[in-house]
């Protein structure tokens, strides 16, 4: 099952005013344009896989914006 823009609404529904710790999400099927939406429902920040491992930054960190 690929995360749509369906189940980003169901998740804000059911979630409320509560933040989630972490939110996973592979193989989308959102633009980049629902990343705030994404992120608003965690607490502020993104982990990012890389080879030498994981790291967690700021979601607002300007890197991480696409141009």
């Amino acid at each position: 099952m690929r995360f749509g823009i369906e189940d980003l609404e169901r998740l804000e529904r059911a979630l409320g005013d509560r933040k989630l710790e972490r939110l996973y999400v592979k193989g989308t099927r959102m633009t980049g344009a629902h990343r705030p939406r994404l992120a608003a429902l965690c607490d502020g920040k993104v982990e990012v896989a890389f080879d030498s491992g994981a790291r967690t930054f700021k979601a607002d960190a300007p890197f991480l914006k696409r141009s």
